[in-house]
């Protein structure tokens, strides 16, 4: 495992998303989904390097329409438009999620900087994951590709047998996930010429 900090994971994710050449936008808000996920000691980086992998072959797009497993919602990168358009709408959310560990910091992200709640329950009906007062409960950190729906919280729902998640002080991601986001950061890197130097380029 390597030890990393929170502002080397920040700006390598985004380097690393941006070259499979997506959006600067959507790339800060997936290294912030990231950073949530190292605070809290859930792990994610297996599920961004299969995406780094095979970005030539899926189509990165912010498809909400997910009912069948051909279409899985990619929740690390579209996470954060998904609950946009819940609360915009003021509906419901359900279908099948790539990586639902990035729901889980997309809710805790917009408890802390919106106070707005959110629950997540499995094709069970079973509650697992809440937020509430800038604070996140769940019934367990790993979860798996799999059928969900997501609401704003609504008053009743029984929290079962969740629990809070706490931040930690090392921030650890796999030796060879590691490698492969650091080594997607550097393809988007602008090369070295003349007309770069001159509009800026250098890192």
């Amino acid at each position: 495992m390597t030890r990393v900090s929170l502002n080397q994971i920040n700006s390598e994710i985004v380097k690393a998303i941006r070259g499979i050449n997506l959006e600067w936008g959507l790339a800060y808000e997936t290294a912030k989904m990231c950073v949530f996920l190292s605070q809290h000691n859930i792990k994610y980086s297996r599920e961004i390097c299969y995406l780094l992998n095979k970005y030539k072959d899926i189509n990165y797009i912010p498809n909400l329409i997910c009912k069948d497993k051909e279409s899985l919602f990619i929740a690390p990168f579209f996470a954060i438009s998904l609950l946009e358009n819940i609360i915009s709408k003021k509906c419901q959310w359900e279908g099948y999620v790539f990586a639902p560990q990035f729901l889980i910091a997309a809710i805790g992200m917009f408890a802390k900087e919106f106070n707005i709640k959110f629950s997540i329950k499995n094709k069970k009906n079973i509650l697992i994951a809440k937020s509430n007062n800038s604070k996140v409960c769940v019934l367990k950190r790993n979860l798996n590709s799999d059928y969900y729906f997501i609401s704003q919280e609504k008053l009743g729902i029984q929290p079962n047998n969740l629990s809070l998640l706490k931040k930690v002080n090392e921030y650890k991601i796999d030796d060879d996930d590691w490698g492969t986001i650091l080594s997607f950061g550097k393809n988007s890197f602008v090369k070295d010429s003349i007309s770069s130097k001159e509009k800026g380029a250098g890192y």
